[in-house]
Formats: structure tokens, sequence, C-alpha cells
């Protein structure tokens, strides 16, 4: 017999017993009033005895109904993501094991994600101290080669070009450090709570030092919003980070003298912000991208429960925001 069996069977036989216990002092106590043995008291204390069983066993199960509503309410918690509310056992049956593993099972979840952060904050450490050991001697290797292509001038055509492009490579790599390092070393933002805000109030302001900024490059800027009265979820500084990053893109290869639209719509489920630009033709080719700018964005806005995208058609490209409506 398993040990679950035993357990069902000791139960049964412990009620029985009560039951049986019930009957017989509810018997003593019907001879005792009649002063003598009566048959009219045995039905009094069949009834009685089969009234007091089901009483203890609606008692038990209402026990244990009660004790499987107090483990349902803390898995609750423990889907909201906190991992630190420990599960109730009590007594030895059925139910406590599946407590006691849901138990086990909290505990490894928890483990497993704190040594995931202390890897993350390992890989946060190593790639800062890699990036700020590169980049020292990459900084003095392009000032040298200034000095180099200082020195020769136009006397050696042939080796100035060699430098030029040796100091691109070296520029190049300086910048892959830098983001690389951005991008491993991202702030937790997901960690603070998002807060509900009005978009016209948030993205307006964000969407508005965009524009005032390309303009005071020289950019033409047009503007096609309506964010309409609906509130978003929302975290003001990775926002930031998300707006900062298309901004930077913006300058660094769209046209100029060509238009950089704004939309944005009120959609059933989420706010829409599309920014399009012209690609700017460059005469060498499109400067290298290691594409960790999209990269942030992409991962920023999904913490935030968002979405982005982007897409680029007859020369033009576009970024699409999809930030979630509260």
């Amino acid at each position: 017999m398993s040990a679950n069996k035993w357990m069902i069977m000791k139960k049964l036989g412990v009620l029985m017993a009560l039951a049986f216990a019930a009957a017989a002092g509810f018997f003593v106590i019907a001879c005792i009033i009649e002063e003598r043995f009566s048959i009219r008291a045995l039905p009094f204390v069949i009834l009685t005895s089969v009234i007091v069983f089901v009483c203890i066993v609606i008692a038990g199960i209402k026990k244990e109904v009660d004790y499987i509503h107090v483990i349902n309410n803390e898995i609750q918690v423990l889907e909201g993501g906190d991992l630190s509310r420990e599960i109730t056992i009590r007594g030895s049956d059925e139910v406590t094991m599946l407590a006691e593993s849901i138990d086990e099972f909290r505990k490894s979840m928890k483990n497993q994600l704190s040594m995931i952060e202390q890897l993350e904050e390992s890989n946060r450490l190593m790639a800062a101290e890699i990036a700020h050991d590169l980049r020292t001697p990459l900084t003095a290797l392009i000032m040298y080669l200034d000095f180099a292509q200082g020195e020769i001038g136009d006397r050696e055509p042939q080796a100035e070009e060699y430098l030029a492009k040796a100091k691109e490579k070296a520029a190049r790599l300086k910048n892959l450090l830098a983001e690389n390092f951005n991008y491993n070393t991202l702030p937790d933002y997901f960690l603070i709570e998002k807060q509900q805000l009005q978009a016209f109030e948030v993205l307006g302001g964000f969407l508005g030092d965009m524009m005032t900024l390309l303009e005071s490059e020289g950019f033409y800027v047009r503007s096609d919003t309506i964010y309409g009265h609906s509130s978003i979820l929302i975290q003001r500084d990775a926002a930031g980070r998300v707006f900062g990053n298309l901004v930077s893109n913006i300058m660094k290869y769209a046209q100029r003298d060509a238009e950089v639209l704004f939309y944005c719509r009120e959609k059933p489920q989420y706010v829409e912000i599309r920014i399009s630009n012209l690609v700017r033709q460059f005469e060498e080719g499109k400067p290298y991208s290691t594409g960790f700018g999209a990269r942030i964005v992409k991962r920023l806005m999904k913490e935030m429960d968002g979405e982005y995208q982007a897409e680029e058609k007859d020369g033009i490209y576009t970024a699409i925001l999809h930030f979630m409506k509260a």
C-alpha cells in the first residue's frame, strides 16, 4: 500500500473511531436517562452518531478547503513575482505534500534567479573593465596617428592614406567598445515601477524636445500628432533613453534638407508613434553601424511592455513605437 493510500485509510479510521465513540457515549447517556437499556433509545443513538460523523467529516473537509485557499492565495503572490513569500506548511496529508513541493520549487527558482543576477552583474563589470582597459590605449593610438599624419603631411600621399584608414579603424573600434559598454551596462529600468501617465503629456514632451533639437540642427520637421486622452504605461528614464537614441540616429543618418515626419495616433490597445526620415546618401557608402542603438531601444520598449519596429522602403526609414494603454 502506498504512503498516500495509507494516509487516507488512517484518516477514515480516525473518523470511524470518533463516530463509534460518539455512538457509545450517546448509548450510555440514553441508558442512564432511561435507567435501563431500552430499544427505543437505539434509533436516537444511531441518528446522533450519524450526525456526529457527518459533522466531523464536514469539519475536516472545511479545514482542507481553507488550507487550499491559503495555498492558492500564496501561489498568486508567487505569480506576481514575489518569490520571497513562503508557502504555508501545515499538517502531513497530501495537500501538505503538494505545498511542500511548491515551496521547494519556489526556493529553487529564487536561487536560480539570484545566480542569474550575479552572472549578469559579473558580465557588466567585465564589460566595463574591458572597455576601460581597451579605450585608454585606443585613445593613445589615435593620438599617435594624428601626430604621424601631421609629420608626413603631403610628402607621402600613400602613407597618409594608410594612416587615415588606420585612424578610421581605431575610431570605429573605440565607438564599438563604447556602444557595447552602454548596451551591457543598461540600468535596470524595469525594476523601477512604471507610471500611468497621459499620453499627450509625456509623449508630447519627448517629441517636442526632439523636434526642437532637430530644427536647431537644420532639419526640416513636420508634425502630424493626435494624442487623444488615453493613459499609457511608461518609465520616464527608459523612455528618455529611447527617444535619445532615435534622435541620435536621425542626426547621424537622415537627409537634412528632407522632411522628418513625426506621426502619432491612438489605437485600440496602444498609442503608436512613427518617426520617418529620408536616409542620407553618403559619398563613400553608409557609415558602419553596430546595431546596438536599435537593440537598446527594442530592449527598453519591451521592458515597458511596449514594442519597437523599424522598416526602410524606397530610402525612407521609419521607427515605430507602441506604448501600451494603461
